[in-house]
């Protein structure tokens, strides 16, 4: 009895995840070199970029360059590409960059 009850727990649990969805955000190197282009998008299925996302919710960006450990340089947004995603140019000599969003409210239907 005791394993026919967690068992409908845990399948009940299991179907209620299923038609929850998500999405993520990524960069993407359309043009690399010293200084390389990267656009910011997000969407459902990587790699895809289906939404470009407004310079005003990056909260934080930046790359750090590989010539001073522990540094940090600003992104230089560069207009849209298309409506899927943002154009930044990164800083010279870029070992990584990255970006911190501005929190949203999602509501999400039942």
């Amino acid at each position: 009895m005791r394993a026919a009850i967690l068992a409908n727990v845990l399948l009940s649990a299991l179907l209620t995840a299923l038609p929850a969805r998500s999405h993520d955000s990524w960069f993407h190197v359309s043009q690399p070199g010293p200084a390389p282009l990267l656009t910011l998008g997000t969407g459902q299925h990587y790699p895809v970029q289906e939404t470009a996302i407004a310079p005003e919710y990056l909260d934080r960006q930046g790359c750090r360059p590989a010539d001073e450990p522990g540094g940090e340089r600003s992104m230089r947004p560069l207009g849209y590409e298309g409506s899927r995603a943002l154009r930044l140019q990164a800083t010279p000599g870029a070992r990584s960059c990255w970006a911190q969003l501005v929190p949203l409210d999602v509501e999400v239907q039942p």
